[in-house]
């Protein structure tokens, strides 16, 4: 009895294996074995396969145990929708202006306007999926966020007056029932932006020399930034519950989270880290930014992250 074509296109040899030897294997233990491997690989389809189609009791029952007890396990992790975000000018606030006219001056006109194009797509499709789903009692995090409570909800007001579709997209999200939580350091934050400010408003040579000492600690910052964001997720995600994080693609918080979180992300992160750092070299990577704007700016399909 052959297993069906389309499992076969989307299984390894070795699941191929396994189920084969749970529905066919003349001993037990084979079978048995077989199963308990599949649950380890979480292979649910193969044992709900198994769990339908054996022609032993033992064996059905085994697999619909392993079905069981895979489906509480997922029930009680923690998932963790992830979100590499592209900032805007708005988003920005007083370096706003200065970033503009960079990249302006950088671009020329009319690749910073097509960028300009690219991230408000971005930002469309991010918004769309957000409205697809139920999103009552997910906790909202956010790169910056350096309160929860009637001082978050007023920096999200203050983001949404101010044009940022990043708090835009948050706003809606609390009107839903979402709850912010406060993620970043307020020291850290400060110290990042001090840092920025400082190179934008100095004249040369200053603006060098605040360059330079900005480069020096840049990484130190970052990562410090990112081991209290994730700190603070896995102390307020609770078993079984779900969270949202809108983060800067250049911040890696992955690496500081338990296993016990699984990340969603909403879309690949090193593609968007890949897009802002050759977007200042467009002439040379045209073909490669065009490809990466139109991944930008496509549909996430509902249901893709919870499958």
């Amino acid at each position: 009895m052959e297993l069906h074509p389309i499992f076969v296109q989307k299984r390894s040899a070795e699941v191929q294996t396994l189920l084969r030897t749970a529905l066919y294997s003349f001993w037990g233990d084979e079978r048995r074995e077989a199963i308990g491997r599949l649950a380890e690989l979480k292979e649910t389809t193969a044992l709900l396969m198994i769990a339908q189609r054996s022609k032993w009791a033992d064996e059905r029952k085994l697999a619909k145990e392993s079905l069981m007890r895979l489906t509480e396990e997922k029930n009680n992790l923690k998932t963790l929708i992830y979100v590499p975000v592209i900032h805007t000018s708005a988003d920005l606030g007083s370096l706003a202006e200065d970033v503009t006219k960079k990249g302006i001056a950088g671009l020329g006109e009319e690749v910073w306007r097509e960028h300009i194009k690219t991230v408000e797509g971005f930002w469309e499709v991010i918004s769309n999926y957000f409205d697809s789903i139920d999103v009552s009692g997910m906790k909202i995090y956010q790169d910056g966020m350096v309160a929860d409570g009637e001082v978050g909800q007023k920096i999200v007001e203050e983001g949404l007056k101010s044009g940022s579709k990043n708090y835009e997209v948050i706003s809606k999200l609390l009107r839903k029932g979402a709850i912010l939580v406060k993620t970043e350091d307020f020291e850290l934050v400060k110290e990042e932006r001090d840092r920025l400010l400082a190179i934008t408003k100095a004249k040369l040579p200053q603006k060098l020399i605040a360059f330079i000492k900005y480069k020096l600690v840049k990484n130190r910052l970052l990562n410090k930034r990112d081991e209290f964001i994730a700190k603070r997720i896995n102390e307020t995600l609770n078993q079984g519950e779900k969270g949202i994080i809108f983060i800067g693609a250049y911040h890696d918080i992955k690496k500081w989270l338990p296993e016990d979180i699984q990340i969603k992300e909403i879309k690949d992160a090193d593609k968007v880290k890949e897009y802002q750092r050759l977007l200042p070299f467009y002439n040379k990577n045209r073909e490669r930014l065009e490809e990466l704007s139109e991944y930008l700016i496509s549909v996430v399909a509902i249901g893709t992250l919870f499958d």
